[in-house]
């Protein structure tokens, strides 16, 4: 008999995380599920009362926050199967307009955060040699959208983090 899929999901309180956490848990799935709205994870949590559910209000942008919470589900779970790094704003923000707070926050939670929440995971699944690192993008990081500069950029990053590993590939195929 195996063990049940082990999931941790960034983002996890609405739209595709949560959609994602959903699937996993009708899956019989282990999850971690990290958001910064702890009533909507807690929620969830109450509706999956047959799945091993663990919650981390926690925003992305803190990535001591994100490591404790990675460390936790470690030490609880042991190391996930896969890492679904899924957070992510949408603000308009257009070049030349004056909004470069907007473009660092949307970097900062959309770019920084996937960063933030593979680093607590990867160096133990290379050791590993199992696991996945995913990160949920947008077209709009290959095609930009007009008015959305800073959320086009951001997805783009992600893809172009994703696609230029700097460690050896971590095998997903068991």
């Amino acid at each position: 008999m195996s063990s049940p899929l082990k999931v941790f999901i960034t983002g996890a309180s609405s739209g595709i995380g949560l959609a994602l956490a959903a699937e996993y848990a009708r899956r019989g799935a282990v999850l971690g599920l990290v958001a910064r709205r702890g009533d909507a994870l807690a929620a969830f949590q109450r509706s999956h009362p047959q799945n091993s559910i663990s919650t981390y209000c926690v925003d992305v942008r803190d990535a001591e926050a994100l490591a404790e919470a990675a460390a936790q589900f470690i030490a609880q779970h042991g190391l996930p199967d896969i890492v679904i790094a899924n957070a992510g704003v949408s603000r308009g923000a257009v070049t030349g307009e004056g909004d470069l707070r907007t473009f660092r926050e949307v970097m900062d939670i959309n770019y920084f955060g996937m960063v933030a929440i593979f680093e607590p995971f990867a160096a133990a699944m290379v050791a590993a040699r199992r696991g996945m690192l995913v990160g949920i993008a947008s077209v709009a990081g290959v095609r930009g959208l007009p008015g959305s500069g800073a959320y086009s950029a951001s997805k783009c990053a992600r893809t172009a983090s994703a696609w230029s590993p700097s460690r050896p590939a971590i095998s997903a195929r068991r």
